[in-house]
């Protein structure tokens, strides 16, 4: 015993906890003890919830239950700080298992080390076991779509331990299996392209990901050529290609179900073109995005905001001002957007070049004075008075914190006494009253 390392005595303990359950049970069957460990852990009761786990292990002999018990238990020991003893417990029990269940165990076990430095080895361990039970299963395989997941979970495992030209190898095999149909030889290639952007190799990445394009031309069923142009903008988005990686993100949407959804990441391209001093380009581009057929209404205000930035970045208040003022006497736009959201984007970017926000104020008053010609329902109305209160507290103003408690009493859902605005509005009441007038100060009469 002397012997044993650290980690060995940790798991014989881990072991010898679970042994060591009372023969007088505190639940009537398996279930119920998992589901008071469940209660356990929502409580925090990390300690309580370990037991209840080692309880529901002892009351059962179902493989499939105590598989799901024991990765129960380590979340439970994780959360409570002891990962060490989770990930030895894991370990421990991976033994002797059959593949499904080993590759379980040990990827809960991985996933708890991952990024704890002082679990570095066990991760390694456990993903140098898991590559070679993620091998055997792509092998055995019969199903392209299961070879997939195998190649996919093997060239992660690769990828944790650094070996990267073995992840890229798990890719080139799934794409050479004899059964592949397009769905798979689509995905190896633009998991490939991903993983190649991803450490940073762009030059290769373009090259994988054009073979990904082709694939997606050939044959676009499910939304192939939308994924294949959305990794070529993220290649060129990685290399600073502003334009270029708009373009390919304007491809990827217009290829995109209907309504369609732009990659996220198109609006700091079109910022960054703005930055760079290139504005003139930066509302071509902006216009480019909202001329997209069918463009999801969440984007199409998206591309509102982004624009009223660029047009801000020249002080062209005005251009701002008129922007907004069109998208809101659009009423086929007002008629599918969230309207409380789009005011509450807006507004912040309404100036008039004065210090403070008065032109914000003077914003949310004007859609305020008639809710109803802008689209907005009851409901969205008090949500955009909330954030016109919020304004008002954050400035100091109490003219318009008095106004906004005024207006929220006509709405069916006035601001609380409890309120921030409520609150400061009470400071300031507080303070008209000093300094106190001489004659009401009454002196006792014994000084």
């Amino acid at each position: 015993m002397n012997n044993l390392s650290s980690l060995s005595r940790t798991l014989v303990i881990g072991l010898a906890l679970t042994a060591s359950v009372s023969a007088f049970a505190a639940y009537p069957d398996a279930k119920a003890a998992q589901q008071a460990a469940k209660d356990f852990q929502a409580k925090k009761q990390f300690a309580e919830a370990v037991a209840a786990y080692d309880e529901a292990l002892s009351l059962t002999t179902n493989a499939s239950q105590m598989l799901d018990f024991a990765i129960g238990r380590a979340d439970a020991l994780s959360r409570a700080n002891k990962k060490k003893t989770a990930v030895a417990d894991l370990f421990a029990r991976a033994e002797g298992q059959g593949s499904g269940a080993k590759m379980r165990l040990l990827s809960k076990a991985v996933e708890i080390a991952r990024n704890e430095k002082s679990l570095a080895a066990e991760a390694r361990k456990g993903n140098e076991e898991l590559v070679v039970l993620h091998g055997e299963a792509f092998e055995a395989a019969k199903d392209p779509m299961a070879k997939q997941r195998s190649a996919f979970a093997q060239a992660s495992c690769y990828d944790a331990i650094g070996d990267t030209t073995n992840a890229i190898a798990c890719y080139h095999a799934l794409f050479a299996i004899t059964n592949g149909t397009v769905a798979t030889r689509f995905a190896a290639v633009n998991a490939e392209a991903e993983f190649l952007r991803k450490h940073k190799k762009p030059v290769e990445a373009l090259a994988v990901a054009s073979n990904a394009l082709a694939i997606a031309t050939a044959d676009p069923a499910q939304g192939r050529l939308c994924t294949a142009w959305n990794g070529i903008g993220e290649i060129f988005y990685s290399q600073r290609k502003w334009d270029n990686a708009v373009d390919a993100f304007i491809h990827g949407a217009e290829n995109a179900p209907k309504p369609c959804q732009i990659a996220a990441n198109v609006w700091e391209a079109i910022l960054n073109v703005a930055r760079a001093g290139r504005n003139a380009d930066s509302y071509a581009l902006c216009a480019r995005v909202q001329a997209i057929p069918q463009l999801h209404v969440n984007n199409l205000a998206k591309s509102y905001e982004i624009e009223a930035r660029c047009l801000n970045s020249e002080k062209r208040f005005a251009d701002t001002a008129a922007l907004f003022e069109r998208a809101l006497s659009d009423t086929n736009f007002t008629a599918r957007a969230d309207m409380a959201g789009f005011v509450k984007m807006a507004a912040p970017c309404v100036k008039d070049g004065n210090p403070g926000p008065g032109a914000t104020f003077a914003f949310y008053e004007k859609i305020m004075a008639d809710p109803a010609k802008y689209g907005l329902n009851p409901k969205q109305y008090r949500d955009v008075l909330e954030a016109y209160a919020g304004l008002a507290w954050r400035s100091y103003d109490r003219e318009r914190m008095e106004k906004a408690i005024e207006l929220g009493k006509k709405t069916d859902r006035p601001f609380a006494q409890s309120s921030a605005v409520a609150g400061y509005l009470r400071l300031y009441d507080e303070m008209d009253a000093f300094p106190i007038p001489e004659e009401k100060i009454k002196i006792p009469q014994d000084l």
